[in-house]
């Protein structure tokens, strides 16, 4: 049976706390408008949820200043066998992608419209094999990790119409066995930053 998960953070996710020395060295707090210190650090919190009963199973704390893929990456230790990670587009990058894979999770992630991802193989159900690399490495790509890229489009009157194909990249390369799965990207994953699990 497929646990699936995402992370819930960002902005939202950011919490003052009590007001003492510790916590302001290890959190730090920001400054007002007037170029003064707010009264209380700032936590950021990046929690690990389950996307069916919004459970959450781990979370990790930060400053307020740090950005929340690089939280996350406390969290990839709790990911095994049996779980599915979804992520929006700000996760998406090679040395993040083989962390949060390490321990035999599958990923499904959103991914930037101006990420390349040349066509390897293209798949029956209209997704492709591709592969990612490090920025470093994207005009020779000597080292690619290879994903399965499902492009869709949202024919919604109620959302801003989006000039290309939404793309999410997942380690699950045999599309049969994702369909055996009875999975498909839920509509939230795109435009929000937490996606939900639809069976």
């Amino acid at each position: 049976m497929v646990r699936a998960l995402a992370f819930d953070g960002g902005r939202r996710a950011t919490f003052d706390v009590p007001d003492s020395e510790e916590n302001d060295a290890r959190f730090g707090r920001p400054a007002t408008h007037r170029g003064e210190r707010t009264a209380f650090p700032q936590v950021r919190v990046v929690a690990l949820a389950e996307c069916g009963t919004h459970a959450i199973t781990r979370a990790a704390l930060g400053p307020f200043t740090t950005a929340e893929p690089v939280i996350a990456r406390e969290l990839f230790g709790a990911l095994g066998p049996g779980d599915l990670l979804m992520a929006d587009r700000g996760f998406a990058g090679l040395d993040q992608w083989r962390a949060a894979s390490a321990g035999g999770a599958d990923l499904l992630w959103r991914i930037k419209a101006s990420a390349v991802l040349p066509v390897r193989q293209e798949l029956p159900d209209g997704s492709y094999l591709s592969d990612i690399v490090a920025a470093h490495d994207h005009r020779r790509r000597t080292d690619p990790t290879v994903v399965r890229v499902i492009e869709y489009t949202l024919q919604d009157p109620g959302r801003p119409q989006h000039p290309a194909p939404y793309r999410l990249i997942t380690s699950i390369l045999d599309h049969q066995a994702a369909r055996q799965q009875s999975w498909r990207p839920s509509t939230t994953s795109a435009g929000r930053s937490r996606p939900h699990w639809t069976s």
